[in-house]
């Protein structure tokens, strides 16, 4: 999980997922420990990209703050990213305080701007509807947020 929030942008192999999206060739690599690998969910898609519930999510906390905007970024060696997800905001009651949904992303980096800037947020949620390949597991790599302190 801390390669999702070290700022890393890619990870340090082309992973060979064994999911029938990548054979071990000279470019890609098995998974060791001590590689940038990022975080991958337990659930995989199915054959269209599409997560079953519960669907996987990757959850960062952090002190209250106001959110400007969050980074997202997928696997650039796989070409894989998040399709249909959403940001999710909670408050220190754990309460929901604000949802952004986004469909048809096409893009392993992803900027969100939100349209109404949440403040006093201490956790910050990616769920994930679909992936851009089949058969995948979530891949992130960078899940950061550019945030303000609350003063």
């Amino acid at each position: 999980m801390s390669h999702v929030v070290l700022g890393y942008n890619e990870p340090s192999i082309k992973a060979c997922t064994m999911d029938g999206n990548i054979a071990l060739d000279d470019k890609s690599q098995m998974r060791v420990a001590g590689q940038i690998c990022g975080f991958w969910s337990d659930s995989q898609s199915d054959n269209d990209g599409v997560f079953s519930e519960p669907y996987p999510y990757v959850d960062v906390s952090f002190i209250a703050r106001s959110i400007i905007d969050r980074l997202v970024i997928g696997d650039a060696k796989l070409n894989q990213y998040p399709v249909d997800f959403d940001i999710i905001c909670f408050n220190a009651k754990n309460m929901e305080i604000s949802r952004q949904n986004y469909i048809q992303n096409n893009s392993t980096l992803i900027n969100i701007k939100f349209v109404v800037m949440p403040i006093d947020v201490t956790k910050i949620r990616i769920e994930i509807y679909k992936w851009n390949k089949p058969n995948c597991k979530q891949k992130h790599y960078h899940f950061i947020q550019c945030l303000k302190k609350n003063i």
